[in-house]
């Protein structure tokens, strides 16, 4: 069974060949092995609204917020790939305003 942090760099491999599909199998069961993974459940959601799907989009930023609320501001977390808790905050926010959320 593959870690979350290899189905993450697969799901990324594939968004970056351009088969949103295969990133969001990728990126879905590396959010069911790592659900406290705010990045798996961003990517899920990128990948997913690569594919024109709005809702479950959302589901998984909404997913993706939710964990970050479980993290300390500032948090040097690995698993958000040198990300500072507040730019994927501000990032997360953004796609769930626009979507109406």
């Amino acid at each position: 069974l593959p870690s979350a942090a290899a189905l993450l760099a697969a799901g990324e491999r594939a968004l970056a060949g351009r088969d949103p599909v295969a990133a969001t199998t990728a990126f879905r069961q590396a959010a069911y092995l790592d659900p406290a993974n705010p990045i798996a459940h961003l990517q899920l959601g990128l990948a997913l609204e690569a594919q024109g799907r709005p809702a479950p989009a959302t589901r998984a930023f909404r997913a993706a917020r939710n964990a970050l609320r479980r993290m300390a501001a500032g948090s040097a977390d690995p698993r958000l790939l040198g990300y500072r808790v507040e730019a994927l905050v501000q990032l997360i926010d953004g796609k769930l305003a626009r979507s109406g959320r």
